[in-house]
């Protein structure tokens, strides 16, 4: 079996896609626009991530808005919507093909590198004390 040389998140990432694919698979177009108030339709649910990955893959991060009518479609706070699925997933794929390069690349300006090296033990570790970091919409901490 091949290792990937992507970050860790970025494996679970692209584990995590590929499951909710494999669980849309076989759903009937009529299920994909429905709303059972307050839930929103499953093709806006895949929607809502799609505009998700692009806001911070593409547009944060690249200054790109590849499929701009997700804008209007998904945003956060927008209007309710009920887009068609098959769209919904093409527009997700599309985002996701070209958000994958950065991801394995420079993502978050080559801050995604497990450290300390693969091959360091737990032995090897002193540390004084462990930073727990993220990423929020307005700043870094």
């Amino acid at each position: 079996m091949a290792t990937s040389a992507a970050h860790p998140l970025v494996d679970q990432l692209r584990f995590t896609r590929s499951e909710f694919r494999r669980g849309l698979r076989g759903t009937p177009a009529e299920d994909g626009v429905r709303r059972l108030e307050p839930m929103n339709s499953i093709g806006w649910i895949v929607a809502h991530m799609a505009w998700h990955e692009q806001r911070y893959w593409l547009t944060r991060a690249q200054d790109i808005i590849l499929r701009p009518e997700l804008n209007e479609i998904a945003r956060t706070g927008g209007p309710a919507t009920t887009p068609p699925l098959r769209p919904m997933l093409a527009a997700w794929k599309d985002v996701t093909e070209a958000a994958d390069p950065w991801l394995d690349g420079p993502a978050f300006l080559g801050a995604w590198v497990p450290s300390p090296a693969a091959d360091a033990s737990g032995a090897d570790l002193r540390p004084d004390a462990i930073l727990i970091t993220h990423e929020h919409s307005d700043h870094f901490h």
